[in-house]
């Protein structure tokens, strides 16, 4: 198996080994620092490489496939931070818009889209006491025209501190708008909605024996329920606890964790029935990342899925396919380098990939949430420090743009950045070298990024239908092209 990565890795460059050891790429003589593994693009700058600071980034995706990122930037070309926006259509990222007003301090900035694909920012913004006194602010682009409403204040007079993350989710044209309102004790999660008659007054979602702290999470399923997991000290020690809202009523709270240890950074998706994923970090050195599912008709959370993290405080999102239940899950941590880091729930087979590292730069690196766009693609924003001192935010996404239509395998040997692109069926028109010229071994065969072999090829067509979208690679014994030699290797995406 090592000599079969290995040949994998002289051919089409850069990947990392299964369980994404840095030492092991070096040990392979491939470079450690490098953009991405194969199936993922490069990395794409969105903020300006001016060494300040960029954090913070959120990432919606609306109903005709364009990208909409947020994040805050210090660029303060008025002397105040500012949250920064982008927009990314078939024609690629358009121009920077600062969406504060310029007189103001912001941060922590929240995105989401509604079912008119207008496009809602929330964030914190300054006012009063420098660095102390924050308030809500809001701000509404049309989904048609492109035009930005004027910021509003959400609120006014509640006094927020640095940490209130706001967050933003849609259902229908109903926007929601959620805070941590810190300042009280104990603290409490607050939301208002705007329904198109203006802003409700905000109601709580803790209760008086709650004692929320620090992260929660926020998110609305397909058909329009509300589910809220926050981090709570209740008892001393850091459990999850679960409300959602069913379009009536909130229910009672639950609590979702009952280890041992601390558990921390909540992140929710769901798929079309309306069953929440939930990735959360705590624990011991073996069991920092953990997943579990509630399930939407008993109302009952499944048994726990642990992974080792990579680090101890590795900040894990997750992103669902609503058709396939297909789970994705990122990290950060240190594997030999600090890294992002990325793994795969098969629905089918109910088992989860190896974590494979997405960047090798050894700088501090940011969480990533997944999020999917109506294919099923995983679209992802993060913060890193390559370029300096300072944060810069990056894109990366595994839809691929290159050979976008359907191919049919040729006999000439691709190079990893031309890959055949193939839906449903392979064509392999090689016909395999002899047994005299392979020692035996003739077929050709389709394995994936860790080495692992799915299926062996034969002459014609060759249904890959069942196979997961992504990269996989075609080795072949002896010479493809007569006067070549050796075994040679192919890069195959599979779509749907």
């Amino acid at each position: 198996m090592t000599a079969l990565i290995l040949a994998v890795l002289a051919a089409v460059g850069p990947v990392t080994a299964p369980d994404g050891n840095s030492e092991y790429l070096t040990a392979a003589g491939i470079p450690v620092v490098t953009d991405s593994p194969p199936g993922w693009t490069a990395d794409t700058l969105l903020s300006l490489n001016d060494n300040l600071e960029s954090r913070e980034p959120s990432l919606a995706v609306d109903s005709r496939g364009r990208l909409h990122a947020v994040w805050k930037d210090n660029r303060r070309l008025h002397g105040r931070d500012e949250v920064h926006y982008r927009c990314k259509d078939s024609t690629g990222w358009g121009e920077l818009f600062s969406v504060g007003n310029l007189d103001t301090v912001h941060n922590w900035p929240g995105v989401a889209v509604d079912a008119q694909d207008n496009v809602h920012v929330s964030f914190m913004r300054w006012y009063g006491v420098p660095y102390d006194y924050y308030d809500l602010g809001y701000r509404r682009r049309d989904g048609a025209t492109g035009d930005w409403d004027p910021e509003e204040r959400l609120t006014v007079d509640d006094s927020l501190g640095h940490s209130a993350y706001p967050q933003t989710v849609c259902i229908g044209d109903t926007v929601f708008v959620f805070w941590l309102r810190q300042r009280r004790t104990p603290a409490e999660i607050v939301y208002v909605y705007n329904n198109g008659s203006g802003w409700s007054a905000p109601e709580r979602v803790t209760k008086d024996d709650a004692v929320p702290a620090g992260y929660y999470d926020v998110h609305a399923t397909p058909d329009g329920w509300l589910h809220v997991i926050w981090q709570d000290n209740r008892s001393d020690t850091l459990h999850l606890w679960h409300r959602f809202h069913d379009g009536d009523s909130w229910s009672a709270p639950e609590r979702v964790t009952f280890h041992d240890y601390q558990c921390i950074q909540p992140d929710m998706d769901s798929d079309s029935a309306g069953d929440i994923a939930l990735v959360y970090s705590g624990g011991g050195p073996e069991d920092r990342i953990h997943y579990r599912v509630w399930d939407r008709g008993t109302m009952t959370w499944g048994p726990a899925t642990h992974f080792y993290s990579w680090a101890g405080v590795p900040y894990p999102k997750v992103g669902v396919n609503k058709v396939t239940g297909e789970a994705h899950l990122t990290h950060v941590g240190s594997q030999g380098v600090e890294c992002l880091a990325y793994r795969r729930l098969d629905p089918g087979t109910g088992q989860w990939t190896d974590s494979v590292m997405l960047t090798w730069y050894d700088v501090a690196t940011g969480p990533a949430k997944p999020v999917l766009d109506a294919d099923g693609y995983v679209h992802l924003v993060f913060w890193d420090q390559r370029y300096g001192s300072q944060e810069e935010i990056q894109y990366k996404t595994n839809r691929l743009t290159s050979g976008a239509t359907e191919e049919s395998s040729k006999c000439e040997v691709r190079t990893a950045d031309r890959p055949t692109v193939v839906r449903g069926v392979l064509r392999w028109d090689c016909q395999p070298a002899s047994a005299a010229e392979t020692g035996g071994r003739t077929r050709p065969v389709l394995f994936d990024v860790s080495g692992r072999t799915v299926m062996a090829l034969v002459p014609g067509e060759n249904d890959v239908s069942g196979l997961a979208p992504g990269v996989y690679f075609v080795r072949e014994e002896g010479p493809r092209v007569r006067g070549s030699q050796g075994p040679s290797v192919s890069k195959v995406v599979v779509t749907r």
